[in-house]
């Protein structure tokens, strides 16, 4: 189980950087960001947002850390 999780992972994250890679290509990503850096960081903070849901956070709290994230992407 724990090795089928980390392929999933590892998926979704090369998923989205092909998907950030055609996005930075048609111009609706600045070509100084690195898509493969920009994928690790979104699966980072999903991870990490979904360590905070099963910590008890709420609703509220993660909107707010979404919200901040969101002001820091670089588009």
């Amino acid at each position: 189980m724990k090795q089928a999780m980390i392929e999933w992972r590892k998926q979704g994250e090369s998923d989205l950087q092909k998907r950030l890679q055609r996005a930075r290509a048609e111009g609706e990503l600045a070509k100084d960001v690195n898509p493969g850096d920009l994928a690790r960081y979104i699966s980072t903070v999903l991870t990490g947002l979904g360590v905070q849901a099963a910590n008890g956070s709420t609703r509220a709290e993660m909107a707010r850390v979404v919200d901040l994230v969101l002001r820091s992407m670089p588009f």
